[in-house]
């Protein structure tokens, strides 16, 4: 023992650095306003970020910004859709310091199109002395310190007492359980461990991949298929590939148990007599994907139907806000990259029993100006108690009138709600009716989601080959968000999430962040799949 303690005394005395490697990395503030140099105003939803760094922040009600970021020399960039981008270079953070630095953007938009282009900033209230106060967003994962100024809603829960919503503001992470399956089959084992009674029991580990490709490898959109078990008993299954060409299944809960060898029916979606192929679901079971050829030649997607359903009771004020400003300017960019797409829009907007209406639908239509008015015509109020009728509104999506053939169909489900108790099971079945539509359900979840609606969210965008959504406190704008149970994330505006999805339902493949769209990560996050241990530790210290 005596030669231990002297061996490491002599380690410490003569490697003093070693003991650097747990100290505190040097870190300093950089913070500022962003005002519009021609008429002096404050810029909300400016992204501000440190070029070719995951630091960065926006900008709230008020132009200002605060980033936590090591101590070091940058390139400084603002940008905000309709003003060219401003940067300063070697902008030099100091360990400790603060540094203010403020920016002047010149708009680079049509006038006539002021309205739309620009946010309409919040002036009320002085000049802060010093740094920037809580609420502006922080990068580098500092979220603390953000404000939520509410009020209560008309039923109780709280709503924010701001202004109208703000394009660009609302920010939100997603999260694809597809690429972190282990993790999923792991929440979904806790939530159930919880004993929340009214939670339907899913068993989902023993989902097997099938990749739909032509002669050349593409993807087969939409490839409708029809499986039954091969010289067993079991349930016949009919569904649509997505548009990657992929399908998931599940065994036991779409066929029976037992079933381990399965003929598959493939009919282009163009038409035609259907292909014939025998697979045996036990090659599967290393997890490896299934590819099955199919003679036809595929082709992308060549129109799109999306529709939206959203909770218009008193606590979604802030997200039918924000859709309304917000939903022009996310059609218009999807549209700049696929012109040749022919776009439709629907609607289902829902409160509860007992208020003014329970589900109010509008059908597609190809106006852009007329999904906003309907937007626009909406009032968010009256709930009264927690669980909304969320089954009744998705089976009033699903009743729109979806358009067949080589069609990307998606439903944004905007809500912060679960059913009542007793109407789960309600609502996955019309999740699996969306599913054999080839209808993919993208849940945004709202402020105040909880457990139950975070479980049938998170099943309704994994059954549906969808992704999970939910917004996040970075914006500092209404109440208290809940982040899912998961190891990793990334982090943007709301808009940007939106056409993120929209753009790879049309593309065939998933669609990657831009960079410069980032706002911050949570775990080791690439390409949405999660390359470290959790960070996040479970109630039961497993995943």
């Amino acid at each position: 023992m005596p030669l231990l303690i002297a061996s490491l005394a002599a380690l410490l005395l003569a490697a003093p650095a070693a003991l650097s490697l747990h100290a505190p990395a040097l870190s300093g503030i950089l913070a500022g306003r962003v005002t519009d140099a021609d008429t002096d105003e404050f810029l909300a939803g400016v992204r501000v970020s440190l070029a070719g760094t995951r630091f960065g922040a926006v900008t709230d009600s008020r132009g200002r910004y605060r980033i936590v970021a090591p101590a070091g020399a940058y390139r400084v960039e603002a940008r905000l859709d309709g003003y060219a981008v401003r940067a300063y270079d070697d902008v030099e953070v100091a360990d400790g310091e603060t540094l203010t630095l403020d920016f002047s953007l010149d708009g680079d938009y049509p006038r006539e199109r002021d309205e739309i282009a620009r946010p309409r900033p919040d002036r009320s209230g002085p000049p802060p002395a010093g740094p920037p106060a809580p609420g502006a967003l922080s990068g580098a994962g500092d979220a603390g310190g953000v404000r939520h100024h509410e009020a209560e809603g008309a039923d109780g829960r709280a709503g924010t007492a701001g202004g109208p919503g703000r394009a660009g503001l609302l920010t939100a992470g997603d999260v694809d359980d597809h690429l972190n399956w282990d993790y999923f089959l792991r929440y979904l084992r806790r939530a159930l461990r919880r004993g929340d009674q009214a939670l339907p029991a899913l068993d989902l580990s023993d989902r097997i991949s099938i990749l739909f490709r032509d002669r050349t490898g593409q993807a087969a959109s939409n490839a409708r298929v029809r499986i039954t078990p091969a010289g067993q008993r079991g349930r016949t299954l009919e569904v649509i590939a997505g548009t990657d060409g992929r399908l998931h299944v599940y065994p036991a809960r779409d066929l029976g148990r037992g079933v381990r060898q399965v003929r598959l029916q493939v009919y282009p979606p163009s038409g035609g007599a259907p292909h014939t192929h025998t697979v045996d679901l036990a090659r599967a079971s290393s997890g490896e994907p299934i590819t099955v050829r199919v003679p036809a030649r595929a082709a992308l997607p060549a129109a799109l139907d999306l529709a939206i359903v959203l909770d218009v009771t008193g606590s979604m004020s802030d997200e039918h806000r924000y859709l309304t400003d917000e939903f022009e300017s996310i059609v218009a960019r999807v549209r700049r990259r696929y012109p040749q797409v022919d776009l439709r829009f629907g609607l289902v907007v829902y409160r509860d029993r007992g208020d003014e209406f329970v589900v109010r639908s509008f059908d597609f239509t190809s106006s852009v100006r007329e999904m906003q008015r309907r937007l626009a015509a909406q009032r968010a109020t009256g709930g009264g108690d927690y669980p909304e009728a969320l089954d009744e509104a998705l089976g009033a999506g699903l009743a729109l009138q979806w358009r067949g053939g080589n069609t990307a169909r998606v439903l944004f489900l905007v809500a912060d709600a679960p059913p009542h108790d007793g109407r789960y099971e309600a609502a996955l079945r019309h999740v699996d009716a969306a599913r054999q539509a080839g209808v993919r359900i993208y849940p945004v979840a709202a402020s105040g989601v909880g457990d139950g609606a975070e479980y049938l969210m998170r099943t309704a965008a994994a059954l549906t080959q969808g992704r999970h959504l939910f917004l996040t406190d970075d914006s500092g704008i209404g109440r208290p968000h809940q982040e899912p149970s998961v190891p990793c994330f990334a982090v943007t505006s709301l808009d940007h999430q939106l056409v993120r999805v929209i753009e790879g339902e049309l593309a065939g493949r998933r669609v990657e962040i831009d960079g410069q769209d980032l706002v911050r990560t949570v775990g080791r996050y690439d390409r949405g799949v999660c390359r470290d241990q959790p960070v996040t530790y479970a109630p039961d210290g497993q995943w």
